[in-house]
């Protein structure tokens, strides 16, 4: 008789016991059986701190007490089944007793002895970190337009995530798609050449970038941009391809806008230009009458009108020149906008050009401020004698506006090039304005009466016509005080005392 070996053996089926529950209760996962009644036989502590009951609150209580009437609703067709001999697995989302949203995956196995259904485990994971992190990453790439997909060759189905469902616009929960019926997605113009890129990525593998478009379910036209990552066995056969898909669409949409925006604007560009143009040539002609009959009646009226009518006639006389320099760079600015603008070379004498600004600029803006000419004998450039005119009177009345007197105009012959200078006395241009001097639309601070009127066009148009004619145009302050704006052009051929500008050089 062994009686301590009886006692070690009916104690082992209680030991095991305790040592099984001690086992299921330290499992993660959420662990019951509940019998054909519905009733609680076994619940494991996670399952118990989940429902926030003790041992003794759910053991023999019904599985509709203890889901509520809902959940349990949600749930009876899967107990249903299991309690009829069929495993079920399924997902659920579950607020616990703390009024957390949980993610759950189930799984209900029923127990048969005999063929009999005696009850079901219930086994639950608690998946919710890595659904949110999965949802995270879901609207992370649906923010950024991105969809991924991977495919095994050989197999016929293909792995899509759910951004790339929506871009087709199909639903994830439908039939499984296949290459094929992937494929059948493509636009029929970019079909062939996907399909080609596949199968040459698959017998040459190599990481592969390809556009392409398909076809939602709507009807509209996605453009996608794909990227192709190849994985290989050991024996460096293709096992997986893995793709990412940039949805391009609202960058197609927009680049196809821009276009249209860009061919309108062009279109518009070129009705301004002509209907310019044609204002240009049919104010030009009554302008240059206007400015005849005028020339003709201030030598009339200064010999037999009282001074004041002289005045006035100076005055209308002045207005009529600015309206002809306004017109003159409008026009300018047109043709150059248009990519129309001709240059037509001449050898330019520069004194002659000097009277002719000093000239015009006396009976024009400030007859008050004196000019000064300097230039080297003979010194002649190469230029449209049009622009030229136009680029140093629209100089010299910059000067004139926001300078001081003297205003000054020099020349100079350097290393086969000649260098036309307009100066004045004035404050210099300011420091804030230097970077923008040249563009559209650039006035200075120190506005003034003489200033008035000015457009902020005219140094733009300098720079364009001065480098249209193969020139370039600076500015340098002057020591102590002024402005000095320079004008650079190839040098002409030299001319004799008395040679006239239509004579060639002996």
């Amino acid at each position: 008789m062994d009686p301590g070996g009886d006692r070690e053996r009916r104690r082992a089926p209680a030991h095991d016991a305790r040592r099984l529950r001690a086992l299921v209760d330290h499992l993660p996962a959420l662990v019951a059986f509940w019998d054909r009644d519905q009733r609680n036989v076994l619940a494991n502590r996670a399952y118990r701190e989940w429902f926030g009951r003790s041992p003794e609150e759910i053991e023999g209580t019904t599985l509709r007490e203890l889901l509520g009437e809902e959940v349990y609703e949600l749930n009876l067709p899967f107990i249903t089944g299991a309690l009829a001999g069929q495993r079920q697995d399924f997902d659920r989302t579950l607020v616990d007793h703390r009024g957390r949203a949980r993610h759950s995956q189930a799984s209900y196995v029923p127990e048969i002895e005999d063929g009999e259904v005696q009850g079901f485990f219930v086994l639950v994971s608690d998946v919710t970190a890595k659904v949110e992190a999965e949802q995270n990453l879901d609207e992370a790439l649906q923010m950024g337009r991105l969809a991924s997909w991977s495919w095994m060759p050989g197999e016929p189905f293909a792995q899509w995530s759910a951004q790339l469902f929506r871009l087709a616009g199909r639903d994830p929960a439908g039939a499984g798609l296949t290459i094929e019926s992937g494929l059948d997605l493509v636009h029929p113009e970019d079909r062939d050449a996907l399909r080609a890129s596949l199968e040459e990525t698959i017998h040459h593998p190599a990481d592969l970038e390809i556009r392409y478009r398909i076809r939602h379910s709507d009807g509209e036209i996605r453009h996608l941009l794909s990227r192709r990552r190849v994985e290989r066995g050991p024996d460096g056969v293709v096992r997986r391809l893995r793709g990412t898909l940039l949805d391009e669409t609202s960058t197609q949409h927009a680049h196809a806008e821009l276009a249209r925006v860009n061919v309108e604007h062009l279109r518009a560009n070129r009705l301004l230009s002509d209907t310019m143009g044609m204002l240009g040539h049919d104010i030009r002609q009554p302008l240059a009458v206007t400015l005849g009959y005028l020339e003709h009646l201030r030598g009339h009226v200064a010999d037999n009108a009282p001074e004041v009518v002289e005045q006035r006639l100076d005055r209308v006389h002045a207005a009529a020149l600015r309206i002809r320099r306004l017109l003159d760079d409008v026009l300018s600015m047109v043709t150059l906008d248009s990519g129309q603008l001709e240059v037509d070379e001449q050898v330019v004498t520069v004194d002659e050009l000097f009277t002719d600004v000093a000239a015009e600029l006396g009976e024009f803006d400030a007859p008050a401020l004196t000019v000064t000419a300097d230039s080297e004998q003979g010194l002649t450039a190469l230029a449209d004698p049009f622009h030229l005119r136009q680029s140093l009177v629209n100089l010299a009345v910059n000067a004139q506006r926001y300078g001081e007197p003297p205003l000054e105009l020099s020349a100079r012959s350097v290393d086969g090039q000649v260098e036309l200078s307009v100066q004045d006395a004035g404050p210099g241009v300011p420091e804030a304005l230097l970077p923008r001097l040249f563009t559209r639309f650039a006035r200075g601070e120190n506005q003034s009466e003489r200033s008035a009127g000015s457009t902020g066009l005219g140094l733009y148009l300098v720079r364009q016509l001065v480098q249209a004619n193969a020139g370039s145009v600076d500015y340098r302050p002057r020591d102590p005080t002024g402005a000095c704006f320079t004008i650079t052009l190839p040098a002409g051929p030299e001319r004799s005392a008395g040679q006239s500008a239509g004579q060639a050089p002996q």
